[in-house]
């Protein structure tokens, strides 16, 4: 009779050896993911400068920004593209990971992993309690805020294109600018270099 297969736990997945992969661990099982393309690193990264920009202004807490892990149970860690904890909760702080449910997580799609971040792990992070859950879509333009309730996630609301956080108070995405932001970025790739440095 063969035996059982054990479910790997979170100290499987920090044994791992650093390899350019993102490696995540979801109720026991691994899951690999390649490494992000430089146009999905582009809205990262202009998501982290918003974000941390109003966050350390007003000093509510940190953000983080991939790769990062965060340790949801024994049986869950992940990754988060980007993510805030709020001030006063240094009790998920245990170096070098994050031990316990961000305030809220942002992932952005890659065609690799559009299921996986819509299903698998939205409902890691419904059972771990995140709050807010934030999706980006740079294939059709569109983002979508989740807010954590009783019954799992419901949309929050947006009015003219723009999201207003509840987990972390007072940021304010405007989803429309975003997209053309990101997009300004990677032109410069293709102008030519100005006679002069400004």
């Amino acid at each position: 009779m063969a035996l059982p297969v054990r479910p790997f736990t979170f100290e499987d997945l920090a044994a791992l050896p650093t390899d350019g992969f993102r490696h995540e661990l979801i109720d026991g099982e691994f899951h690999l993911s390649p490494a992000p393309s430089y146009l999905h690193q582009l809205f990262v990264q202009e998501l982290e400068r918003r974000l941390s920009e109003h966050v350390l202004r007003h000093g509510l807490g940190v953000v983080f920004q991939s790769p990062a892990d965060v340790k949801l149970n024994d049986f869950t860690g992940i990754q988060p593209d980007l993510f805030c904890v709020r001030r006063g909760r240094a009790n998920v702080l245990r170096f070098p990971i994050i031990d316990g449910a961000p305030d809220l997580v942002v992932e952005v799609l890659s065609p690799s992993t559009r299921t996986y971040d819509r299903e698998i792990k939205q409902d890691a992070y419904t059972a771990a309690g995140v709050a807010e859950y934030w999706i980006v879509d740079p294939d059709v333009e569109s983002a979508l805020a989740l807010g954590l309730t009783p019954n799992g996630y419901h949309p929050l609301p947006q009015e003219r294109g723009r999201i207003s956080s509840v987990a972390v108070a007072g940021f304010v995405l405007d989803v429309a600018d975003l997209f053309p932001a990101v997009r300004a970025q990677v032109a410069l790739l293709t102008d030519p270099e100005p006679d002069e440095a400004p």
